[in-house]
């Protein structure tokens, strides 16, 4: 588990990913900020959505909170074998042989065959295809 605890407004980018408790990574969407008085603190509202599925979800964070962000490794790859539950993979730098989950997205799901190039990324022990090329 490698990652960077910062306070929310430093890691508050479009783009950026960010760890929640469940152990989980997400990308941020869009953020709202905003002030609410002269005492109040701010706050930020972001939309983020699961690396490796389509799932949402919106977030609130005081200005002063922080947030862990996980270092993404992201590699490629070219499949070898798709089974009814897995994907077997090569990684094209080091030639290893991985065995992955068949990705949760549908899009990416239909278009997997023997020998297309994808893109793999790897946060927190979690391994998944982003990305078919």
């Amino acid at each position: 588990m490698v990652f960077r605890i910062v306070d929310v407004d430093d890691a508050a980018k479009k783009g950026a990913f960010i760890l929640l408790d469940d152990g989980d990574t997400y990308t941020i969407q869009d953020i709202q900020y905003s002030r609410p008085g002269k005492h109040g603190h701010a706050k930020y509202r972001l939309k983020i959505k699961h690396i490796f599925s389509d799932k949402k979800k919106d977030m609130l964070y005081s200005g002063h909170d922080t947030v862990k962000c996980p270092m993404v490794e992201k590699n490629r790859g070219q499949v070898l074998d798709v089974g009814f539950d897995s994907v077997q993979i090569i990684d094209l730098t080091t030639n290893e042989t991985k065995d992955l989950l068949l990705p949760l997205s549908e899009d990416i799901k239909s278009k997997l065959e023997l020998g297309v190039e994808v893109e793999y990324w790897v946060s927190e022990g979690k391994v998944g295809i982003v990305e078919v090329r």
